[in-house]
C-alpha cells in the first residue's frame, strides 16, 4: 500500500473485512515462502549443508513480506488512531 486512503469511521467498519483479507493475503505469501525455505533446508540437510549461515540466509527471505506486513499494519493502525482522535473529520 503506497498511499494511505482516507475515509471515515463508518466506512472503516464496512472495510474491516478488506483489512482482514489483506492480512490473509500476507499470511498466504508468508506460508509460500516458508514452504520454499523448508524445502531448501531439507535439501541442504541431504548434502550436509544445514549450517547457521545457511539458516540465516534462508530466514532472510521472510523479511520482505514481514516488512510489507509491518508497513501495512502501521498504516492501518495510524488511520484508526486518527479516526479515534477525530471521528468526525473536523
Amino acid at each position: 500500500m503506497s498511499q494511505a486512503v482516507k475515509f471515515g469511521p463508518i466506512e472503516g467498519i464496512t472495510k474491516a473485512r478488506e483489512l482482514q483479507n489483506v492480512i490473509f493475503g500476507y499470511a498466504a505469501d508468508l506460508e509460500s515462502v516458508i514452504n520454499e525455505i523448508l524445502a531448501d533446508w531439507s535439501g541442504l540437510g541431504k548434502v550436509g549443508g544445514q549450517r547457521e549461515d545457511h539458516a540465516a540466509k534462508l530466514l532472510g527471505q521472510l523479511r520482505p513480506i514481514l516488512d510489507r506486513m509491518s508497513k501495512f499494519a502501521q498504516t492501518a493502525s495510524r488511520q484508526i488512531a486518527d479516526m479515534e482522535a477525530n471521528p468526525f473529520g473536523d
